[in-house]
């Protein structure tokens, strides 16, 4: 879920992200993952994965 999160972050034009956390251990892992900075290439390998 993290590095989802993440590559919605980095999307162009995305700002943020509706989640919905049912609990605090999921509220502090969406968190997490707007620690998370993705390379060029690991985007590019996420996004060519999934098309």
């Amino acid at each position: 879920p993290q590095i989802a999160l993440a590559w919605t972050l980095n999307q162009p034009g995305s700002t943020f992200a509706l989640v919905g956390p049912a609990n605090l251990e999921q509220l502090e892992e969406c968190v997490k993952a707007t620690e998370i900075k993705l390379t060029p290439e690991e985007l590019l390998w996420l996004e060519t994965g999934v098309e």
